[in-house]
């Protein structure tokens, strides 16, 4: 008989890479994705950003409304601030990344988004089909002509005036 691999869960937390003043540099452990996409609705009045990358430094490439339902793929852990690190959730297709929370000390870290349920429009048997039908949404969606770009939205205010309209917006409303 062949054993398989052993695996041990532990609880506790670790490092995703190695402490350059330690003399060495690199990945540890990486995140990995959902095993099946999970549904989170936007809570925030103001709604949420949606940046290029998993760092808040990078560009805002759409904004979700409030009570826009978005598909998430994985998660991890922002590098900067390095005293707080922020978690971000990642839209499915490759359309961009969102912050759980705001970056702002508690008790002014509101929630930005909560998690809803799972996608009951992925199929386990058949991954490949449901990543794809998500990459073209979201390539139709940044390929759409939009007249009315307004200004950005800075995800470290709570009170952002209602004039300022978002560059996009993710238009799923329902789990249906």
């Amino acid at each position: 008989q062949q054993a398989g691999p052993m695996t041990r869960t532990v609880v506790g937390w670790i490092s995703e890479s190695l402490n350059p003043l330690s003399g060495q540099r690199g990945p540890i452990a990486q995140p990995v994705p959902f095993p099946v996409p999970a549904l989170y609705r936007v809570r925030l009045q103001e709604g949420a950003v949606i940046r290029s990358d998993v760092e808040l430094s990078s560009l805002q490439i759409g904004h979700a409304p409030m009570g826009s339902v978005l598909t998430i793929v994985g998660r991890a852990f922002s590098e900067h601030p390095t005293d707080q690190c922020i978690e971000r959730l990642q839209l499915a297709g490759g359309g961009g990344w969102v912050s759980v929370r705001l970056n702002l000390p508690p008790p002014s870290d509101d929630l930005v988004v909560e998690l809803v349920g799972i996608d009951g429009a992925f199929d386990p048997d058949e991954p490949g089909i449901f990543h794809l039908d998500s990459q073209q949404r979201v390539m139709f969606e940044y390929h759409e002509p939009n007249p009315s770009v307004g200004e950005s939205v800075d995800e470290n205010v709570s009170n952002i005036s209602s004039s300022s309209s978002p560059n996009r917006a993710l238009r799923r409303l329902s789990t249906g």
